[in-house]
């Protein structure tokens, strides 16, 4: 056992050697205070000068947290700074206008949404939503299990596995934009009754652009356990 707990005595020094030791706490506080006032990580709806106020102080952030990164590339302290402004970047950017990259919802708003959702949480089973698509329209699209409840329990009753169930709830407007909810439990059979245990979520926003009177999916945020 020595040795090997000598071993762990040079990287724990090279690892605090690698943390910014002379980092400016007040870079934290201002990334802490720009998500209080964006909303994090839900967004909070601004005005159009509180947009552009945040958007300014993004970006003032931003070069400083780029220099750290610069400076300090494999920090702990680093990574989470990045992290924070990513978070930040997202929920700003759900209010500016579409650009080249952004993607225009050309037919069914919440298959669109799963297309953006599959990217991020894993699951290989919708559950059925006759109200919301077309369950074949789904399957040909995404090339997903679409299954109600019935059928999803028979086919956790194969192996008896957990099994990772995207659910889609109806869109919701938000000021300006519509938001669509997608949760994802995971389905299990506890005591013979069947339960949909809390997992991760994502919440996909779609803006609707005047100039080129479309839909655009402006931006993705998720959340869980």
């Amino acid at each position: 056992m020595l040795p090997s707990a000598f071993a762990l005595i040079p990287s724990l020094i090279l690892l605090q050697a690698k943390e910014p030791v002379d980092l400016d706490p007040k870079v934290f506080d201002q990334l802490q205070e720009l998500q209080k006032t964006v909303g994090n990580p839900i967004p909070k709806e601004l005005t159009p000068s509180a947009h552009q106020q945040a958007m300014e102080k993004f970006l003032a952030l931003k070069a400083r947290i780029d220099k750290i990164s610069n400076d300090y590339p494999e920090a702990f302290r680093t990574r989470i700074l990045r992290m924070g402004l990513r978070q930040i970047q997202t929920v700003l950017g759900l209010r500016l206008p579409p650009t080249a990259d952004s993607i225009c919802i050309t037919s069914n708003q919440y298959i669109s949404a799963l297309q953006q959702v599959r990217k991020i949480l894993k699951g290989n089973v919708v559950l059925m939503n006759d109200e919301l698509f077309d369950a074949g329209e789904l399957q040909k699209e995404l090339g997903m299990k679409v299954l109600n409840e019935s059928e999803l329990l028979s086919e956790y009753s194969k192996d008896s596995e957990p099994i990772r169930v995207l659910i889609v709830h109806p869109v919701r407007i938000k000021s300006d934009l519509l938001e669509i909810h997608v949760g994802q439990p995971v389905f299990e059979v506890r005591d013979a009754k069947p339960i949909f245990a809390i997992s991760d979520w994502a919440i996909v926003y779609i803006r609707f652009d005047c100039p080129t009177n479309r839909y655009y999916i402006s931006g993705t945020i998720t959340g869980g356990i």
